[in-house]
């Protein structure tokens, strides 16, 4: 497996390309983490949930989205 990480875009977004072997069949991974701002309503409702003796999380607050995609190469004609 190929393993690529690209951290820090954020709300600039960034075009990749992926290729592959016409005769494979890939599968790719995408996962995708963000981390809520600090002064967002949602935020600010979390941690007023949060009982008073808990421990900080070390990511933050985030949501992360996982989405597999099997056999993604166009089929050929």
């Amino acid at each position: 497996p190929v393993v690529v990480r690209i951290s820090g875009v954020g709300d600039r977004g960034a075009e990749i390309e992926f290729t592959a072997d016409a005769a494979a069949n890939p599968t790719l991974t995408l996962i995708e983490r963000s981390t809520l701002p600090e002064d967002s309503a949602e935020a600010r409702a979390l941690r007023a949930a949060r009982p008073k003796d808990s421990a900080p999380v070390h990511g933050g607050d985030n949501a992360t989205v996982v989405v597999t995609l099997k056999d993604w190469v166009a089929p050929k004609p």
